[in-house]
């Protein structure tokens, strides 16, 4: 019999966890019956294959409204009679306590680092130290992706004993480099095979920094025939803020905006280079795995778990330093010419990747999932 999970998330918007149990429950659909308990109302971005259903809860909405949802959530709990409640992110963590007391096995996950204390809303700082708290007694165990994001927050009070790390993954294979979808791409975009095309891919948001990265290709842009591509949720013409910022360092003209793109394997494919630009939070972004999975060169600052997947040591720099960040991505460029990219990668670097693979995630946390459940429900 299929164990039945139920899964309490924040929102089905575009971001990194959101994609995760996109392509977890995609390879786990013959094996696991899931089910998806939003918080938000909102247009799921990706494809979720899973019942899916919402609290109601709006951007708008107060502290108390939230709190009066529990009741709400226990009561789907009790209708679902679910096996186990994973619960994801800080919001979903903190919710799945509507569901203690049932004799359920409750798993939270957490799939970042730090939190700013100037950009970080202080209702999700509160948040954190509120989970830390009741990490030591609602959780069975708490899912980290990546080492550094269990260090930080074991650090911050989380329970030791409960902590277990379980990689991000991808479909490998999809992000191979196709150079007829390169071609094509380009093609579309207007790009000429000369120019060195450095992708910036995330949603518009302090965490992820553009304004660096805009400053750091700026310099870059002065020395080279370069074009800027920002994909995701906020990067499009509609977005005066980001338009404003990129005008202000001079390389509006250089910039296509493409907003949110479900075709991120072209893209990769198409671009020279990817850049991260984050200040603070990530754990192990998707992009990273995707990068290096599609045989791409990184520039990224010093956040989380990136470092391991960058080519050479000197494309990691301090978070913050446009310079040290056009200059990385100038060396890349210098070297594009004796670059040679295959439609497969080279066998130390696939080994590496081997842990982040979609199906060894899937396995992990199916592994997981039973393990839990077989201890048995307390009822």
């Amino acid at each position: 019999m299929r164990p039945k999970i139920l899964h309490i998330v924040p929102s089905l918007g575009q971001g990194g966890a959101e994609r995760m149990l996109a392509n977890l429950l995609s390879s786990q659909r013959l094996s696991v019956d899931h089910h998806i308990l939003s918080l938000l109302v909102d247009e799921p971005f990706f494809r979720f294959e899973a019942p899916v259903e919402t609290l109601g809860l709006t951007r708008e909405s107060s502290s108390t409204q939230a709190l009066g949802k529990l009741h709400q959530l226990r009561r789907h709990v009790n209708r679902i009679a679910p096996d186990l409640v994973h619960g994801w992110l800080y919001h979903g963590n903190a919710f799945s306590v509507g569901a203690a007391g049932l004799g359920i096995p409750i798993l939270w996950s957490i799939h970042n680092t730090t939190l700013s204390a100037t950009n970080s809303k202080r209702s999700t700082r509160l948040l954190d130290r509120v989970c830390a708290a009741l990490s030591w007694h609602v959780p069975r165990r708490i899912l980290y992706c990546s080492e550094t994001a269990r260090l930080v927050h074991e650090r911050n009070g989380y329970a030791p004993s409960r902590g277990v790390v379980v990689y991000n993954g991808v479909d490998l294979s999809a992000f191979r480099f196709d150079a007829l979808r390169r071609s094509k791409l380009r093609a579309a975009l207007g790009l000429t095979e000369d120019e060195f095309a450095v992708a910036a891919i995330g949603r518009f948001d302090q965490q992820k920094n553009h304004g660096l990265i805009a400053k750091a290709f700026a310099t870059v842009a002065r020395g080279a025939d370069a074009r800027l591509l920002l994909a995701g949720a906020g990067c499009s013409e509609s977005n005066t803020e980001l338009l404003v910022m990129l005008e202000a360092v001079g390389i509006r003209g250089r910039s296509i905006l493409l907003g949110p793109r479900h075709d991120m394997d072209a893209l990769l494919s198409a671009c020279d280079v990817v850049v991260i630009g984050s200040s603070y939070g990530e754990a192990l972004p998707m992009i990273a795995i995707e990068a290096a999975a599609a045989g791409l060169p990184m520039v990224a600052t010093d956040v989380g778990d990136v470092a391991r997947f960058a080519e050479q040591p000197d494309d990691v720099v301090p978070r913050g330093d446009a310079d040290a960040m056009s200059k990385a991505l100038l060396r890349v460029q210098a070297g594009r010419t004796r670059r040679t990219r295959r439609e497969g990668l080279e066998e130390a670097r696939a080994k590496m990747l081997e842990p982040y693979s979609l199906e060894h995630m899937s396995r992990a946390y199916l592994d997981l999932y039973r393990g839990l459940i077989g201890r048995g429900r307390v009822r």
